[in-house]
Order: structure tokens, then sequence, then C-alpha cells
């Protein structure tokens, strides 16, 4: 297996609230106790480099956000993948899974051993 899953302590939750809160756009405008009911539907993913955190054309019911490390976002196209962007501690991906239940748009990839918050479409 290419990442491994855990759940977050109590302790964890309370820091990742004060984190969460400044840095991530997607919690912007959320009040802590908002981004604490959106938490007890996370869980805490590790990645080794080259492991696909979501992958084109799969239906998404998560979205992620980077506590550590680094990802790339790829799509394909006619002339094979093509890099969109690079994604770092405190982006986020995957929101629109939540919204729509619409299939990925791309493929994002962990380009370095990574740490991410997995949050369910439950939240």
């Amino acid at each position: 297996m290419s990442w491994v899953k855990e759940s977050f302590s109590f302790h964890d939750t309370q820091k990742l609230l004060f984190k969460l809160a400044e840095r991530v756009k997607a919690f912007h405008g959320l009040s802590p106790a908002e981004i604490g009911q959106v938490l007890t539907h996370a869980e805490k993913c590790t990645f080794a480099p080259g492991a696909d955190i979501v992958h084109e054309g799969n239906t998404g019911s998560h979205m992620y956000i980077i506590l550590a490390g680094a990802a790339k976002v790829t799509k394909k196209g006619r002339d094979g993948a093509t890099e969109l962007a690079t994604l770092g501690p405190a982006d986020s991906f995957g929101e629109m899974a939540l919204v729509d239940g619409e299939t990925r748009s791309a493929t994002v990839t962990a380009s370095e051993p990574s740490v991410l918050v997995r949050i369910s479409e439950q939240a």
C-alpha cells in the first residue's frame, strides 16, 4: 500500500483548528466550531513519493489538505500528462467532489513524503 491512514487525537484536532482557520482557503470564513465539526470526519493520511492521492476520472468522495510535503497536479492530454500545478502545505484540493459528486478532473500525486488531512463527504 502506498499510503497509511489514521484518526486524529483530540490534541491533534485542537492544534489543527488554529492552523487551518488561518492558512487553508477552503476554511476561510468558518468558525473554529464549524472547522471542528468538519474535522470530526477527517483522517490523517501519509503518502509515499509517487503515490496517487486522487486519480483523474475517478469519482471522488473526499477532499484533501496538505499538512506536510508536496504533490503535483497533472491532467491527461493527447501528448501525455501535463503538469498543471505543484501543491504544498495548507493547499487543498478535491473540494468539488464534495459539492457536485463529479469525477476527478486531474490526478494528484505525492512528489515527496506527504501528510494530508482527508475529509469525507459526510462533513
